[in-house]
This record gives C-alpha cells, sequence and structure tokens, in this order.
C-alpha cells in the first residue's frame, strides 16, 4: 500500500470517527426532543378539558382530543379556523376582551358545537409563547349538566 493510500484512508477513517462523535450530541438533542413532544402530546390528550393553543386573534394552531369530542370537529379541520367560530355571539365579545388583556383570567359562556347546539363552558386562557410566537393557551370546560342540574340539587 503507497503512501498516499495509507494517509487517504487513515483520513477517511478519521472524518468518520469525527463525524459519529459529532452526530451524537444531535441525535441525543433530536431523542431529547423527540420524547418531550411525545410527553407533551400524552399530557394534552389526558385531560378532560378542551385544551385549544391560538393566537392573539383566537386563529387555532393546534386543539386536544377533548376539544374534538366536545365540539364535535376532528382537530385537523378545527387548525387554521378562528376559536371564536365555536362561540355563540355575547360569549365572542367576553372571549374578545379577554384575549386583548393577555392576562390569566376565566368566564362562563356558550359554546357552538359544529352540529349547532349549544353547550354551557367555563373558559380559562393564559397567555405564553409558542415556537417563539406570542400565543394563548385556553382551557374549555362543558358545565352543561352543572348548570342545567346543579342548582335543582342543592
Amino acid at each position: 500500500m503507497t503512501a498516499l493510500a495509507i494517509f487517504l484512508l487513515t483520513m477517511g477513517r478519521l472524518k468518520t470517527e469525527l463525524t459519529k462523535r459529532d452526530m451524537t450530541p444531535r441525535r441525543q438533542a433530536d431523542e431529547e426532543l423527540r420524547e418531550s413532544e411525545e410527553r407533551y402530546r400524552k399530557l394534552l390528550g389526558a385531560t378532560f378539558q378542551a385544551i385549544v393553543i391560538h393566537t392573539d386573534e383566537g386563529i387555532i394552531l393546534e386543539v386536544n382530543h377533548a376539544f374534538e369530542i366536545m365540539f364535535g370537529i376532528p382537530g385537523m379541520l378545527a387548525t387554521g379556523l378562528t376559536i371564536l367560530a365555536f362561540l355563540v355571539e355575547r360569549t365572542r365579545e367576553l372571549f374578545i376582551a379577554q384575549i386583548q388583556q393577555r392576562r390569566e383570567s376565566s368566564f362562563e359562556g356558550i359554546g357552538l358545537r359544529m352540529d349547532g347546539t349549544w353547550l354551557d363552558i367555563e373558559v380559562v386562557s393564559k397567555a405564553h409563547t409558542y415556537k417563539g410566537q406570542p400565543i394563548l393557551a385556553t382551557a374549555i370546560r362543558n358545565i352543561t349538566a352543572r348548570k342545567r342540574y346543579g342548582s335543582k340539587a342543592g
């Protein structure tokens, strides 16, 4: 084997070894990100409340499974719509006032399912940052049974 061949073979092995060493932190970071996203999805799916991640303008970025069930729409169809589409007119006004404040607050109102039926809801929003952008995380609880039957039980 010539000196040039030995040099090229050695350089090739060295490059391969450096690439392996260099990729290990990146692979580890990718794995940690994947695990973090998986934990986030599990947590989002584990709650009974509808969770909506949306912009300050109310554009839906993401919803959980409870939202899909509560409002009767697949998440992929809800994404890109405005959250106001799922509220009756007088509740929309309350919601707009709430998101303009960009501080944690709650109120009761009326939600609008995709089939046109109404449900009593409690809404809590909190300002956050998502992918470097300001967003609001809104939790919606169906309080229809409590509102309809709670006062009669007491």
